[in-house]
């Protein structure tokens, strides 16, 4: 009784753990950050727009990641228009907030976290995890996203979903 006790109350607390902030700041623009409103991804006066965009992952650490016909959904990453993200990379979901800083191209991925189903290799999931929580830079071009930390090689590269 008691483990069952104990594994409830676990269970609840990570599902408080994944909920949203309670309230966000009505005003999107302060200083030189911006948090994306926008419905669809578009390069406008050199202002970078990421919102309601996926992204597949092609490039994890410099090795190319082969699109699996078998898998059902695309590995990669979705911005939303309120400063969130979700991400899929074989087994679990991977969420978390996102910040970008369009003047500098700094982007800043916080609060990443992934449900914890049992999989038999989630590696690729581990890293990319890490590669979005280490990335403070990006190169965007419309069609391709490349996730960088300061001036090394890019970390992870995505191609849009269409």
């Amino acid at each position: 009784m008691k483990k069952n006790l104990i594994l409830l109350a676990l269970v609840s607390l990570s599902f408080m753990s994944c909920k949203e902030e309670a309230e966000k700041n009505n005003d999107n623009t302060t200083n030189d950050t911006i948090v994306v409103q926008s419905d669809a991804v578009e390069t406008t006066d050199g202002a970078v727009v990421l919102s309601n965009s996926s992204w597949r992952l092609v490039k994890l650490n410099g090795k190319a990641i082969e699109k699996n016909k078998d898998e059902e959904r695309e590995l990669g990453i979705i911005f939303s228009t309120d400063g969130r993200f979700s991400g899929y990379a074989g087994c679990n979901n991977m969420m978390g907030d996102y910040e970008l800083k369009e003047a500098e191209n700094q982007i800043k991925f916080s609060k990443v976290g992934m449900t914890m189903m049992a999989c038999p290799d989630s590696s690729m999931e581990k890293e990319l995890a890490e590669v979005l929580e280490l990335a403070d830079n990006y190169n965007f071009d419309g069609e391709t996203l490349k996730l960088n930390k300061a001036k090394m090689a890019p970390i992870a590269e995505f191609e849009i979903i269409k």
